[in-house]
Formats: C-alpha cells, structure tokens, sequence
C-alpha cells in the first residue's frame, strides 16, 4: 500500500491534497526509519505555504529530531513572533515549552532563561502543566526519573503515543 501512496500517478491520489498526502508520506517514512526522506517531505510540504503557520510545526519537529536546531528555531522566530515576545503562555504553552527547547539545544543560554524564567513563574500560578507540557518542562529541567515516571502513568491512564497526535510521538517518547 505504501508504494501505492508513493505512485504518483495513481487514481487513488487524485483527489487527495498535495499537503495531506506529503504528511502522510513523511509519517510513513518516518515510521519506517527513514528520517532523512521524512524530513525532506514535511519541507516540500512546508514550501507548499511557507508564510503561513499551517505546514510549519511538523516541519520543526523533524529538524529538531535531526539534530539542526539552529534552523528550527530561525523558522520559530518567523512565524511564532508572539511566543517569542512572551505574550498569550497560557493558550500558547506548548510553543513557550518549545521554544526554550529550541533555545536550549542551540545552546543560546541567555534567551533560554529568559524563557525558562517566564515558564517558572507561569507554572508557579498555573500549578503542574497538562501531561504532556509536563514532559517537556521535566525534559527541559533533564530530569529523565520523573519524565519515565510520568510517562508510565500516563500510559496506564489510557494515553497512547500515536500518529493522529504527531508522527514523531513514537521516536519522541
């Protein structure tokens, strides 16, 4: 069937949109390990639309699990100005969370913890993060006991890693 996904002449995919279909294409690849052509899928699908927000987050998941963080975080700062500016954490959490990852792997210490700060002071009002800003805040804080720990209980309470939530669910966690 993947090679029928692949085929770009087949009446299976004619009415399938160009950007679904390179996702869908970039999930496969990533699933069977092949990350460099994932990689390069979810960038031709970001070209598709490249100064709109739409196609981007897959695109920075995947630089970021390929080691090139420097170039995610020059496409954050593009398109997520905002987060970059502090506003709105409690609607934007995930991408606050994000870009101090971004940040921290691009080792630019300063802007880390002025993001981590605003993150520290929000998590103090706001209490423990959802689940899964949970294990980005303990990633961020490299405390691998409590992620695992987490990451366990979370699956005992019915949550599964899968592609409907992001095709690097499986390789992230």
């Amino acid at each position: 069937k993947f090679k029928a996904l692949k085929a770009e002449n087949s009446p299976l995919l004619q009415s399938v949109p160009t950007h679904f279909l390179l996702y869908t294409q970039a999930a496969l690849a990533w699933h069977q390990n092949q990350h460099a052509q994932g990689l390069d899928l979810l960038q031709k699908r970001y070209a598709i639309a490249p100064e709109q927000n739409q196609f981007v987050m897959p695109y920075l998941f995947a630089l970021i699990h390929q080691q090139q963080p420097a170039l995610a975080l020059r496409l954050f700062k593009k398109h997520f100005p905002d987060v970059v500016a502090g506003n709105d954490i409690a609607n934007q959490l995930g991408q606050h969370l994000l870009l101090a990852k971004l940040y921290k792997l691009s080792n630019q210490a300063s802007a880390y913890q002025t993001v981590y700060a605003r993150l520290l002071t929000y998590r103090q009002s706001a209490g423990v993060f959802v689940p899964h800003h949970e294990v980005t805040w303990l990633a961020l804080n490299n405390n691998q006991q409590e992620i695992d720990a987490l990451l366990q209980k979370m699956l005992r309470d019915g949550w599964l890693p899968d592609y409907n939530d992001s095709i690097f669910s499986n390789t992230h966690y």
